[in-house]
């Protein structure tokens, strides 16, 4: 499993014993409608969340002029 994570989203609908409304979780693979986690790398619905933070860019992006 991939531990990178690619945005943070919030649980608004449960669908698992194992998610919790209002509670943040880690994305780290995105495949077509589906999430998985990083806490129990388990793939659900992205309806059942909200994106609420993307992690910053690793490259600096530069504006023309800039040097």
């Amino acid at each position: 499993m991939n531990n990178e994570i690619l945005f943070k989203v919030k649980c608004i609908d449960i669908e698992s014993p194992y998610l919790t409304v209002g509670k943040e979780y880690d994305v780290v693979e995105v495949d077509e409608g589906f999430y998985k986690v990083k806490n129990d790398g388990q793939w659900y619905y992205d309806s059942r969340f909200e994106i609420v933070e993307t992690p910053p860019k690793d490259k600096q992006e530069f504006s023309e002029g800039d040097n």
